[in-house]
């Protein structure tokens, strides 16, 4: 009788595809909330400075001016959140691939090194995601105070 890892090589490729589409669709979740949190303060920032945006467009500024200010804003905060998050993930990483000895924390899910770089565009995304939706909001709701 002869052993075909054929089988199980294939369940375990389809079981890795499905974790992949689920962290997308989680990380998907995570930055629509994201965006949902910037949208709610840039909306409660602007109403908060009613006054200094009329101010500001009584001195000749533009919504797009005003918007970019919120936009800038917001990217700054997210970046500097996602790189404390990134920060966290890589040193978490890091412990789980030590307390397996130095491979993982099981032979069949190794963590290398290198693997921890994946963290590295997360500060831009939080960036890009927050300056969208301050951006998108800002200019709605500027558009409804003028």
């Amino acid at each position: 009788m002869v052993d075909d890892h054929s089988v199980w090589t294939k369940d375990i490729a389809k079981a890795a595809r499905f974790a992949r589409w689920l962290g997308l669709g989680v990380f998907s979740l995570i930055a629509a909330a994201a965006a949902a949190v910037v949208a709610f303060a840039t909306r409660a920032g602007l109403q908060s400075r009613r006054d200094v945006v009329e101010v500001l467009h009584l001195s000749g500024a533009r919504n797009v001016f005003i918007a970019e200010l919120f936009q800038t804003r917001f990217a700054r905060m997210a970046a500097q959140a996602g790189l404390f998050g990134a920060g966290g993930a890589a040193i978490l990483g890091g412990a789980l691939r030590l307390a397996g000895g130095g491979g993982g924390l099981t032979p069949v899910l190794p963590i290398a090194w290198i693997d921890l770089l994946a963290v590295l565009p997360c500060p831009v995304v939080a960036a890009l995601v927050a300056a969208g939706a301050a951006r998108l909001t800002a200019e709605a709701l500027i558009r409804e105070m003028t």
